[in-house]
């Protein structure tokens, strides 16, 4: 017991404690967390070392949509409703009440003592305004939604879809395989992984591309384990992907690994990702 009193005191001076006298049970209830802690550290390690896996970067690059969204049925709902209450509560407007004006001077310029002036004679009615703005209203041309890249359904284009977000994939050379995934490339120590999933853009799409990232902090992550055929030292990947917004640039793949691109919204994204990696993506990508 002595043993164990001078063990538990080199314990306790050790972590700056003062030596107070306790009773045999709290002395070795100290020490078997002493041991057990020593064990659970020991088999970390061990884990740690086993379970090692190589670190990617991959960016999610969003063109937002160019116009506006076509409302959903209960968004046209919400609409009419607010529309209704603003014309029931709200003020008449200048256009309205030069129209009452009008009214007024309609009726005074019967009366038989009514004396037109050179300005009454010339003057422009509410009623004149509106056959002028409904005159130009039919002279103007409303640009068409729907583009050439949507009707020959060309997904590589950038001009497709202008309603809809669109998300950048790659084909790219995974080992012996392709696969459609979002830009990735493989952390270099000494960089963020911000950096490298910007990094994993230019050198995969072309330096023209240019991104603005949402912050440095990743919004997803997957990890998948390599087959048992592939001799490597680390176990799997980890990858951990960081959102964009899509400002300007032509994409230019780099042929040494990526065999083709395009741009697809967030429905059209099932049809290219495997099945478990679509799962991690579809979570941080938003209907908005």
């Amino acid at each position: 017991m002595a043993t164990s009193m001078n063990k538990l005191k080199s314990l306790l001076l050790l972590h700056g404690q003062t030596v107070r006298f306790i009773s045999k049970a709290q002395c070795r209830d100290l020490l078997r967390r002493q041991c057990v802690g020593k064990r659970c550290s020991s088999t970390n390690v061990t884990q740690a070392t086993g379970d090692r896996y190589d670190l990617l970067g991959a960016v999610c690059l969003e063109r937002k949509p160019i116009i506006v969204q076509k409302k959903t049925e209960i968004e046209e709902k919400y609409n009419t409703m607010i529309r209704q209450i603003e014309n029931e509560h709200s003020l008449l407007s200048d256009h309205e009440l030069r129209h009452k004006e009008d009214l007024l001077y309609a009726e005074k310029s019967k009366e038989d003592d009514f004396e037109e002036t050179e300005i009454d004679g010339t003057r422009q009615t509410a009623l004149d305004r509106e056959d002028i703005w409904e005159s130009e209203a039919k002279a103007f041309i409303t640009a068409d939604t729907i583009t050439e890249a949507d009707k020959t359904d060309d997904r590589r284009s950038i001009e497709r879809k202008l309603d809809e977000k669109l998300i950048l994939i790659v084909k790219q050379k995974l080992g012996n395989t392709e696969k459609w995934i979002l830009p990735q490339s493989s952390w270099v120590s000494g960089e963020s992984m911000r950096e490298t999933a910007n990094r994993a853009l230019k050198s995969s799409c072309g330096e023209e591309i240019e991104p603005v990232f949402y912050g440095n902090a990743p919004c997803g992550f997957y990890k998948y384990n390599y087959p048992k055929t592939v001799d490597k030292e680390t176990r799997g990947s980890k990858i951990f992907f960081f959102k964009a917004k899509y400002k300007e640039g032509e994409v230019t793949i780099n042929k040494d690994n990526v065999i083709d691109y395009l741009w697809v919204t967030k429905t059209e994204l099932i049809d290219y990702l495997n099945r478990d990696y679509y799962r991690s993506v579809d979570q941080f990508i938003l209907d908005l």
